[in-house]
């Protein structure tokens, strides 16, 4: 069965998503934005490579969440390129994605050395931020259980227009827990072409602070903004930057593009900005090697 739901942009305060839901039951629209429940509404989970940011090159699980609370109809022809990707998704329970996890020999790859990460992405993983926080004490439980003992990594991408829980309902310093989360920050600027305001500026004080964090705290945060209009995007940039202190080692510009051949002209351009300004360069590594494919 599937469900229409609403199709509308996130003002900050209230927490409307675009999105339409297919199930194999009615889910109402506050079932999929509830903030507790013992499941998840997924459109995709792959076994891939990050193609993005500061992470970018390292295996990764990835658990696409359904919905988004913005709309990029800025960026290129047709937008977000994920878009047509979670729009839609499946109610999944957590025994469910564990379940297939370890039928696709996943799970065992989360723990010990070499260990891959899991990456909650979307759309807007934040979304369903406390039903995520749950699956992890779940996911921590059952790897317990089963004498696997080590941390797990987390990496959560986000626009930053959702104030984060998660860094102080689970950290490194709860033995009972030891997971370490990374949080892969993209604030949309305004060439994304969002009618709505893009930037929560409590939700930005906190990621801009993880900003400043090492790795050995148990969280941290990068920054990655996406360049279309070199010179209105930079002046933003930095006008975000200086606002919110953010830690300028961890600012990432990608450029905007969603096929090799609009990567091809992006990539040069964007390279002389990291260099005049001292920042650092993302590519869009999937899209380097797949194109314009999902769900690799």
């Amino acid at each position: 069965m599937e469900v229409e739901l609403s199709n509308a942009v996130l003002e900050l305060e209230v927490p409307e998503v675009v999105c339409e839901t297919k199930s194999e039951t009615s889910l109402s629209e506050e079932e999929v934005l509830a903030p507790s429940g013992d499941y998840l509404i997924v459109s995709e989970c792959f076994d891939s490579i990050q193609g993005e940011g500061a992470s970018v090159g390292i295996p990764m699980l990835f658990l696409r969440m359904t919905g988004c609370n913005l709309t990029c109809f800025g960026w290129g022809i047709g937008g977000c390129d994920t878009t047509e990707v979670w729009k839609t998704g499946k109610r999944r329970s957590f025994e469910e994605i564990l379940a297939y996890w370890e039928e696709n020999a996943w799970l065992d790859e989360l723990v010990g050395n070499g260990r891959k990460r899991i990456c909650f992405t979307g759309g807007e993983p934040f979304l369903q931020q406390q039903r995520l926080i749950d699956f992890l004490r779940y996911l921590r439980t059952k790897l317990a259980a089963n004498q696997k003992g080590a941390r797990i990594e987390v990496e959560w991408e986000t626009n930053c227009t959702i104030v984060p829980t998660s860094f102080k309902e689970i950290s490194n310093a709860d033995s009972n827990l030891g997971i370490f989360q990374f949080y892969n920050c993209c604030p949309k600027l305004k060439s994304a072409g969002n009618t709505k305001e893009t930037i929560n500026p409590e939700a930005m004080a906190i990621f801009a602070n993880l900003s400043w964090l090492q790795h050995a705290h148990g969280m941290h945060s990068t920054f990655k903004f996406v360049i279309q209009n070199a010179k209105e995007d930079m002046e933003e940039l930095l006008d975000l930057q200086r606002a919110f202190n953010i830690n300028p080692a961890g600012i990432y510009l990608m450029p905007q593009g969603a096929s090799v051949e609009e990567l091809a002209e992006s990539y040069p351009v964007v390279a002389e900005l990291c260099k005049k300004h001292h920042f650092k360069f993302s590519p869009r590594l999937h899209v380097n090697i797949w194109n314009q494919a999902t769900g690799v």
